[in-house]
């Protein structure tokens, strides 16, 4: 451009150095413009020797800092406490002095080695160290810097841990990865050590844990077999109370026959010596007074099947079992409870023309119906139904009372037979009746159930066993 422009600003002198007067061939405008051009092209030209002069300053100032920059690298890359080597085409070609010592081996064992080839066959995750690199320099060549735990190999056979970080990197205009290495051996040796610590605490918290709930446990179980032994003792106190009320019931209804017995004698006898003298002395008027001795002999007999029933209930021992009548013994129930049911309650007997005689306590069954049959009246509130029947159902006898009463709900059906469990209003039942009952049923090697429709009505089968080698039947 320099000698360009000394052409040109001499063919400019020597154009101002004609005459052109002295050429009259050509014309003066012409000769002006030519000037011109002349002229504008001297000044192109300066414009562009300024504009490589300032790219040239450029440049000098950019190779300036990138010196600078190689120099701060190359002095930070010698200086780091980190192993560091440069890597292109999947190859290292620079390291510092800190691999050397790091891997320690001289350059020449790491140079133009793959950092695969300074790593076991397989990685701690078992895949191959190999296919492991390719994959991590695809991603960092794709400008994604990578971080990463890696097993590295010592020429001599020693294996150690490094953190390692991969970046991309251009120095002048070269392209490389860049990666950092820090030995993290004694780390993890720490972490490891960390981590057997905290299994260890972890097994022994565990451990105790499983005994401070095998020890809840245990407590627990104490606790329910304790809640049991009260709940069980409260029954049993109560079904002493009970036994001692039947047992005391027993005498004083044994004493009240006794006494009612031997007056009822009296009037029976005096009734029949009164009947007779009538008869012998007036005979004419027998059919007007005949009336009157057959009141009172149905009276008599009314009074002697309560106190038979009465008699029969109070046999309440427990060592006396004797061979009962279930039909007889559902009468004498019957006709105690006669008044809570007169004139309102039909009462339908399906008895066995022969039933058999069965061995039990006969004051407990006696017990047993009372309590079943006295439930269903009170669960008849006004007029109603109740149907006792008898029959023989394998080696059971069973007998069944059914009443079309307000029945139970279907969530209460199961509590019946708990003690002290009562749907009634306070003071009007303790919730003993039907677990005495299924008590007693249970201790003649008998069950008892109950089926029940809320509304409609209800049913209590009973089977008490038949003995077939005593047996009889009436």
């Amino acid at each position: 451009l320099n000698g360009l422009m000394k052409y040109v600003s001499q063919i400019s002198k020597n154009f101002q150095e004609v005459d052109l007067s002295q050429m009259p061939h050509f014309k003066y405008y012409e000769a002006n413009k030519l000037g011109k051009v002349i002229k504008e092209m001297l000044r192109s030209i300066k414009r562009q020797q300024n504009s490589l002069l300032e790219e040239k300053n450029k440049a000098e100032e950019s190779e300036e800092l990138m010196r600078d920059s190689e120099i701060k690298f190359r002095t930070l890359y010698e200086s780091s406490n980190d192993a560091i080597f440069l890597i292109k085409e999947n190859k290292i070609v620079s390291c510092n002095q800190r691999t050397m010592e790091f891997f320690k081996c001289n350059e020449d064992e790491i140079i133009n080695k793959r950092p695969s080839d300074l790593s076991p066959e397989y990685q701690l995750d078992g895949e191959l160290s190999i296919e492991k690199e390719k994959v991590i320099l695809e991603e960092v060549f794709k400008g994604i810097p990578q971080y990463f735990e890696w097993q590295h190999k010592r020429p001599n056979g020693e294996l150690f841990m490094a953190a390692v970080s991969l970046s991309f990197v251009e120095l002048g205009r070269e392209k490389y990865v860049q990666s950092s290495i820090r030995d993290i051996t004694i780390r993890k040796k720490h972490e490891l050590e960390l981590e057997k610590y905290r299994q260890n605490l972890e097994n022994m918290v565990e451990e105790r844990t499983q005994e401070l709930n095998k020890t809840n446990m245990e407590l627990s179980e104490k606790n329910e077999m304790l809640k049991k032994t009260l709940h069980d003792l409260k029954e049993t106190q109560s079904h002493l109370i009970q036994s001692e009320k039947m047992a005391s019931l027993g005498i004083l209804t044994a004493g009240v026959a006794h006494e009612i017995n031997n007056p009822l004698n009296f009037v029976q006898n005096g009734t029949l010596v009164l009947q007779r003298t009538f008869d012998a002395e007036l005979p004419e008027s027998k059919e007007k007074y005949q009336p009157f001795f057959d009141a009172i002999k149905t009276g008599i007999d009314r009074i002697k099947d309560i106190v038979k029933s009465l008699s029969r209930y109070s046999r309440s021992q427990k060592t006396s079992a004797s061979l009962c009548n279930v039909n007889e013994i559902l009468d004498n129930c019957l006709t105690m409870l006669h008044n809570q049911y007169k004139n309102r309650i039909e009462i339908h007997k399906n008895y066995l023309d022969k039933t058999p005689l069965i061995a039990a306590n006969e004051g407990e069954l006696h017990q047993v119906f009372l309590n079943i049959i006295s439930n269903a009246i009170q669960a008849i509130s006004d007029n109603g139904k109740i149907t006792i029947e008898t029959c023989i159902n394998d080696t059971y006898l069973q007998i069944k009372i059914s009443d079309n009463g307000a029945g139970i709900k279907k969530e209460n059906l199961k509590h019946i037979f708990d003690p002290f469990y009562t749907t009634k209003e306070p003071g009007e039942g303790t919730g003993l009746g039907l677990s005495i009952t299924k008590k007693l049923v249970e201790e003649h090697n008998g069950s008892i159930k109950c089926k029940s429709v809320f509304e409609e009505g209800t049913t209590f089968e009973i089977n008490l066993p038949v003995k077939h080698k005593s047996t009889r039947y009436e």
